[in-house]
């Protein structure tokens, strides 16, 4: 697409953009060798050539569609062309993109440019490019990795020439460089080597004076569009699969089929959190009983077990609420025994012990009662308890930095993988259900 401006006096008075069609579009031509059957194999020959018919080296990917499944409208596609030569250009929906590039004539050339017309519509700013003025490069093409930001004083006014050092904090890396901001208050450490996830402290000062501030930069957001655009191909898909569906319910009719249910409502969900410094083997708990909880309970700490899910009390002891607790060996009478209770990680010999603990020593209570959770615990097979009182608990010191110091995470490079692809896909009795039926490249 090339623009073109029409000047009067220097001034613009009129503009239009036009496609220009280099007609250099590879040609492919595809030959099957032999057919024997289903699911079997197939020789494919490829012939790329030029609008010259000279042959053409390079890179292809090719997926074998089910045509019967999929009817494909290739002026409906998406491709290569369509997107990089045209819309990308363009303001708004096109309708069929690639109508322009299929199979061209003069009426369609006629129409492309009708398109470009409206849609391709456009307006500049051209003051500041007469008066000769620079223009400022908002998003600067990143070419490696890099780490930039703002240094401001404490009323967020940018800080020129203040000098920013970057050190590292990660273990067996070290880095130290330092920089000047420029004279907006801006700095950039680029071209970093970076091969991990490293962590980082970026600080700043003009003179003896700490008294700034580090803005890093997060790079520019990308927003996602919200639209959805329903072609042809979708519209197949979803057809195609709902009679797949209809017909796998018809051979194999299981279960009850349910009308549509719609939801209007949702519901607020609250995280689990864990109990702060819990002596917990692997973090997670089938139920808590938070220090809030405990706040308003009265008494000893065996009341708190009454309106617990998953246990239940009986003969004076907590015993997880479930069939398989009931031991089928002689040495227990087929009586289920009391669930494990472990205290700031030290295993109490009694239950009885609970009633001479008060509610409001305790920061909380991990209840585990599912196999999962209790398995890595030697005597957890009835259950554990797990109770974390405020005696026990032992706050971390926080990570209190000053104003102008900033602590970071960066992201490095990473090699590329590359994953086994098996010669040819081994037989199977399913039905095929998938419209793509081989893709390689």
């Amino acid at each position: 697409i090339i623009q073109f401006t029409l000047f009067a006096g220097k001034l613009p008075v009129a503009e239009r953009i036009i496609f220009i069609n280099q007609n250099d579009e590879i040609k492919i031509n595809v030959n099957a060798s032999k057919i024997a059957g289903a699911e079997s194999k197939t020789n494919l020959n490829l012939l790329i050539t030029d609008e010259n018919e000279n042959p053409l080296d390079g890179n292809f990917s090719v997926a074998i569609v089910d045509a019967d499944k999929v009817t494909a409208n290739e002026d409906n596609e998406t491709t290569i062309m369509s997107n990089l030569l045209l819309t990308s250009d363009l303001k708004g929906y096109v309708e069929q993109p690639n109508y322009y590039f299929n199979n061209t004539n003069p009426d369609k050339e006629r129409q492309l440019d009708n398109l470009l017309l409206t849609q391709g519509w456009r307006r500049f700013v051209w003051k500041d490019v007469l008066a000769g003025k620079e223009i400022p490069i908002k998003n600067v093409l990143g070419q490696s990795i890099a780490i930039g930001g703002l240094v401001t004083n404490l009323n967020n006014k940018p800080i020129p020439k203040a000098k920013v050092i970057l050190m590292s904090v990660s273990p067996g890396f070290d880095m130290l460089l330092d920089t000047l901001a420029d004279e907006n208050g801006r700095f950039t450490f680029d071209r970093l080597d970076i091969t991990d996830t490293l962590n980082f402290i970026l600080q700043a000062k003009i003179g003896n004076n700490n008294d700034v501030k580090i803005l890093v930069d997060n790079g520019p957001k990308v927003i996602a569009k919200k639209t959805l655009i329903i072609t042809e191909d979708m519209i197949n898909y979803i057809n195609n699969a709902k009679r797949v569906q209809e017909e796998i319910l018809r051979i194999n009719p299981t279960g009850i089929k349910l009308n549509q249910v719609t939801i209007i409502g949702k519901k607020e969900l609250k995280p689990i959190e864990n109990v702060a410094n819990s002596k917990s083997r692997n973090g997670y708990a089938d139920y808590i009983i938070s220090k809030e909880k405990l706040a308003h309970q009265t008494g000893d700490l065996f009341n708190a077990f009454y309106s617990v899910p998953g246990v239940r009390i009986q003969d004076g002891l907590i015993i997880r609420a479930k069939a398989n607790t009931v031991s089928m060996g002689p040495n227990f009478g087929g009586k289920p025994q009391p669930m494990q209770v472990i205290i700031d990680g030290t295993a109490l010999p009694d239950q009885e012990l609970l009633k001479q603990i008060p509610a409001s020593t305790v920061e909380g209570i991990e209840v585990l009662t599912s196999s999962y959770n209790t398995v890595i615990y030697d005597d957890g097979y009835w259950g554990v308890i797990l109770i974390t009182t405020k005696m026990g608990r032992v706050d971390k010191p926080k990570n209190i930095l000053s104003s102008n110091l900033t602590k970071i995470s960066n992201f490095g490079l990473s090699i590329q993988k590359e994953f086994y692809k098996p010669y040819q896909a081994a037989s199977s009795n399913n039905a095929e259900l998938n419209k793509i039926i081989n893709n390689s490249t």
